[in-house]
């Protein structure tokens, strides 16, 4: 295609735009057969179950450092880490926020692995923060429900810092 460069002419990213580079990172590495054209146009074979990154990551089809799991979340490591321990919790079946509708016993499953999660990294004894982004002003960046669960350093007080 005429449109498409090559991947060492794409231009770096903005932190503030990296989520995208890091979704089509994860498809480019669920879907190997596709072209440097198909990542960096958005034209990539669509998965069977679903397109969502993190749905995919929760069914195994893209590998990640998985920290914990059971039949209802999956919790790993986050690409871009704003701690030293940062890691996503999300549940299995797909809700796009918290005012999707999400049945209690999701609720209960994410808020349950929290502990877990944390005594899993280390951070159990030391304190951790958990924040849950629920649309654009907030900072969602994927539209799949999860927590985040931050810790490994002594944070402010101050829990929002406006943009």
């Amino acid at each position: 295609m005429d449109d498409c460069k090559p991947l060492e002419s794409w231009p770096r990213v903005p932190e503030t735009l990296a989520f995208i580079c890091w979704e089509r990172l994860l498809k480019a590495a669920a879907f190997p057969d596709a072209s440097a054209c198909d990542i960096c146009c958005d034209r990539l074979p669509s998965c069977p179950v679903s397109d969502c990154i993190f749905c995919l990551i929760a069914n195994g089809t893209i590998p990640v450092d998985v920290v914990w799991q059971d039949e209802h979340v999956v919790a790993f490591r986050d690409l871009h880490p704003q701690a030293p321990v940062h890691v996503l919790i999300v549940p299995r079946a797909h809700y796009s926020g918290m005012d999707d509708e999400v049945p209690a016993e999701v609720h209960a499953a994410l808020c349950a692995a929290a502990p877990l999660v944390a005594r899993a990294t280390g951070v159990a004894d030391s304190g951790y923060r958990l924040i849950v982004n629920t649309g654009p002003d907030a900072g969602q960046t994927v539209a799949h429900l999860h927590i985040h669960l931050l810790g490994g350093a002594v944070m402010s007080e101050g829990m929002v810092r406006l943009a």
